[in-house]
């Protein structure tokens, strides 16, 4: 059970290294990196065979105009006329999905592209093809993350730590600790963790929230790494799926 800070007997806990706090710190700092590589603009290859040169033309065009600063159309091979064995191998190389418009596809064509996993889209209108494509990029995109933050606590105590998850309590210095919010650990101003509040208790009674100026206990989810004096920052993130104009 999470007991609250003022009933507890505090042990002296041994703190981190600087040199372990600098090193949790650097790999915070570097997931944001990670994050931002992953966001790079990711590609949509393509293998395209139109009818005409006009329609050829046109879809180019228009596939570009769906591209924005997180995704984009690559188009590895494009023609006029019917499919080719040859596209489905470029498409088999680059990972391709073929566009068939106004074409037909032979069965040999058709046999291979099935024998190699390569999907072929067989469109007779612009505006269906383009409409699916969009659907394909928009499934591309990161989702758009709104942050709200909720409050600070400075940690008063540590009263149990397991392998992926401690017990601690501590007093909210502002706003207010919110149950099932995500956590920031700082230590002198150094982020260097992060976790989920998963259980939330004052006064020995369950709580949603605690609000300033009140002690609290709770169990943080993430690496234990948390010592007396610490502080936890409180937030939550909401996700929203993206859309292409």
């Amino acid at each position: 059970d999470i007991i609250k800070v003022s009933q507890l007997n505090k042990k002296q806990k041994k703190a981190i290294s600087k040199h372990d706090l600098k090193k949790e710190a650097t790999a915070f700092a570097q997931t944001g990196s990670v994050e931002k590589e992953e966001s790079d603009k990711q590609a949509m290859n393509m293998v395209i065979r139109a009818d005409v040169l006009g329609s050829l033309e046109a879809i180019v065009a228009s596939l570009h105009d769906l591209e924005n600063e997180e995704v984009k159309v690559k188009i590895v091979q494009k023609g006029l006329g019917r499919l080719t064995e040859g596209d489905i191998d470029q498409a088999e190389s680059s990972g391709a999905v073929v566009i068939s418009y106004n074409v037909p596809v032979s069965p040999n064509v058709e046999k291979l592209a099935k024998d190699k996993k390569i999907e072929i889209l067989q469109y007779s209108v612009i505006y269906h093809l383009l409409e699916e494509v969009k659907k394909r990029l928009e499934a591309m995109l990161s989702p758009e993350v709104t942050v709200t933050e909720h409050g600070r606590l400075k940690v008063l105590a540590i009263f149990r730590k397991e392998k992926d998850a401690m017990i601690i309590g501590g007093k909210v210095t502002k706003g207010k600790a919110v149950l099932g919010a995500k956590a920031k650990v700082l230590r002198e101003d150094i982020p260097f963790g992060q976790g989920e509040i998963t259980e939330l208790q004052q006064n020995k009674v369950s709580a949603q929230e605690v609000t300033e100026g009140n002690e609290c206990g709770m169990k943080f989810s993430g690496k234990p790494l948390i010592e007396e004096g610490d502080f936890l920052e409180f937030y939550s993130e909401v996700s929203r799926k993206k859309t292409l104009k």
